[in-house]
């Protein structure tokens, strides 16, 4: 609504305008939680099953990696507080992205266009990013990339991250007919 307009209101409906807006925001903000906890939990499934099926090994090393981006080759020797950080680094990830797909889907027309295709391209997108750019900049040990793992972990991305973030959010937007793209 245009500032001329709003002013143009009354007090009462200035605020009746206004706990729309919170609320709209409210559930916006819950709906990306909500999607970041489901696809956080989606991609950390799939990363401790594709984890035993290779290694046969203690899953929880999964999450000990991940907090070692932050507190470097200490966090495979720092006991089990590691696991409960990496575990919170992941959904604090899982989340951001989340966000960042919500916020660029109310934006972007286009996204509103093709929920599979979007998904597979955000999903590698993920992945590029993660392995091109976080990884080498944080402090996690570097790991051989063999070309089959490359191709589960995209495909993992594409999955339990891109998918359910493309298809959830377009509902979402859908269902609160949001128009605020600009």
């Amino acid at each position: 609504m245009p500032e001329k307009e709003i002013n143009s209101l009354d007090t009462d409906e200035r605020e009746t305008l206004s706990r729309g807006v919170g609320n709209q925001r409210s559930a916006l903000l819950k709906t990306i939680l909500l999607t970041g906890l489901l696809v956080g939990t989606l991609d950390g499934a799939a990363a401790v099953a594709s984890f035993l099926l290779h290694t046969g090994g203690n899953p929880t090393r999964i999450f000990v990696y991940i907090a070692s981006g932050v507190f470097g080759r200490d966090a495979f020797t720092a006991g089990n507080s590691m696991l409960w950080w990496g575990l919170v680094f992941h959904y604090f990830i899982a989340t951001s992205w989340t966000a960042l797909f919500f916020l660029m889907h109310q934006r972007y027309e286009f996204l509103s266009k093709s929920r599979v295709w979007n998904g597979i391209g955000y999903g590698f997108a993920i992945w590029l990013v993660m392995n091109l750019v976080v990884l080498p900049l944080s402090n996690v040990p570097a790991l051989r990339r063999d070309p089959a793992r490359v191709v589960e972990g995209v495909v993992i991305l594409i999955v339990m991250v891109g998918l359910p973030v493309s298809f959830i959010s377009s509902k979402y937007y859908r269902r609160t007919n949001v128009k605020n793209r600009q």
